[in-house]
């Protein structure tokens, strides 16, 4: 939400600063040669004036057009985009701000950037104030670069403009949000990155490096990445001209076009494991199997209505939300699913749909059915483990999370 919010405040202004003087500028094509006239014209005849000698060559509004375009493109786009971020963010997005700072944490592991937390408390500190400027005697936190403060400091009393101060803090506090280098407390997309590695990593460190064919020092990663990454560059620059699989297109600014790789080979034990399948479970439809797995777990009982009152039988409803949802999974459609049953029109699915699909609903009917998967594992293969996957050519269960690095307990090969 809060990264929403300020890619909207940039984005948005940057469209309407564009568009704006798109419908002032009218571009001037042949610069070059307009020069090479000027400057060839000078060269013989240099006691010439203007009047008598350029203007004959370049017309007065042609000479107009261009000074008026590289005004439009150079300083004045800048300030005329910092003035239109100004007072979106002061007129709309500073009023979804302010309830977000005060109810989210920020925190960072890096010192580095402490100044920008402090920053974050200077501004909800005094974001109700009513002044143009921070008090002369407040201590403004240093976190900005230099081509941003000619935008924050007034340049005749040389104070700082408390708004643009926090529209520009609160561009670095996304950008940093974003890298995770500043993290949000009770976030789990924004969590603290430490959380991600193992509770032993510090003690096998080293190990753990080994096992992902990395060096310990991050110089020495960064100078090999840049030589594999020149190198791979290097190649391709080389050989495009013979690579039939890699072309450059002339359309869209030439892009790079890459030919699809072969699929490999599908495994043995794959093709094993589906000839048993399709044996076992010759001609069984997807909405059959879909019907069994909720008649064994009944997981459509849990469906809440967003209504006040429900007047449908619990078996009608389960029905329709099996048909509503195999209809939006696969992608057929909730016309197409009562196509073979009369006595349910798409319009009572979709009713299904926006009063019995919400995400919380879906989340528990997923864990249900992921817990009754685990209790039919066997034990002997899998252990107490509650995280199993396959990747690749292995099935593989795991101590933790997925997602977090940890030591594989077993593997097996198909």
């Amino acid at each position: 939400m809060f990264n929403r919010i300020i890619r909207n405040v940039i984005h948005k202004s940057e469209k309407r600063i564009v568009k704006k003087l798109i419908n002032d500028v009218k571009k001037v094509y042949g610069k070059e040669i307009i020069l090479f006239q000027i400057a060839e014209a000078c060269l013989e005849q240099p006691d010439g004036t203007i009047r008598d000698k350029i203007f004959p060559i370049v017309g007065k509004d042609k000479l107009k057009n261009i000074i008026d375009e590289y005004k439009k493109k150079g300083p004045k786009y800048q300030s005329l985009l910092h003035q239109q971020i100004r007072s979106s963010y002061a007129s709309y997005y500073r009023r979804m701000v302010q309830p977000l700072l005060e109810n989210v944490t920020f925190r960072s592991n890096n010192s580095e950037h402490q100044p920008i937390l402090d920053a974050l408390g200077l501004i909800k500190k005094y974001f109700d104030s009513n002044t143009v400027y921070f008090p002369d005697d407040e201590d403004i936190p240093d976190c900005l670069p230099d081509k941003w403060k000619k935008r924050i400091v007034d340049a005749r009393t040389g104070k700082i403009k408390r708004i643009c101060y926090e529209v520009y803090v609160l561009k670095k506090l996304a950008d940093r949000i974003r890298c995770r280098e500043i993290w949000i407390e009770g976030s789990f997309k924004h969590k603290n990155p430490d959380e991600d590695l193992p509770n032993n990593f510090e003690d096998n460190k080293e190990e753990y490096f080994d096992d992902l064919s990395l060096p310990i020092d991050g110089d020495v990663f960064i100078e090999q990445l840049k030589q594999k990454l020149t190198g791979a560059l290097t190649t391709l620059n080389d050989t495009i001209p013979k690579n039939p699989k890699v072309r450059i297109s002339t359309q869209n600014g030439g892009r790079i076009i890459v030919t699809p790789l072969t699929p490999q080979a599908e495994s043995k034990n794959v093709g094993f494991i589906k000839k048993y399948l399709q044996e076992k479970w010759e001609g069984t439809n997807l909405i059959d199997m879909f019907k069994e797995v909720d008649l064994e777990n009944q997981f459509t009982h849990d469906f809440i209505s967003y209504g006040q009152k429900t007047y449908l039988k619990p078996n009608e409803i389960s029905e329709r939300i099996l048909l509503t949802i195999y209809g939006m999974g696969t992608n057929v459609g909730l016309k197409h699913m009562c196509a073979g049953n009369p006595h349910i029109s798409d319009h009572q699915l979709r009713h299904i749909k926006n009063y019995f699909l919400s995400t919380d609903n879906l989340k528990n009917a997923l864990s249900k059915v992921a817990n009754a998967l685990f209790k039919l594992r066997l034990e002997e293969i899998w252990g107490g483990m509650p995280i199993a996957r396959g990747k690749s050519r292995y099935v593989c269960k795991w101590v933790t999370s997925l997602l977090k690095p940890a030591t594989t307990l077993s593997a097996y090969e198909l």
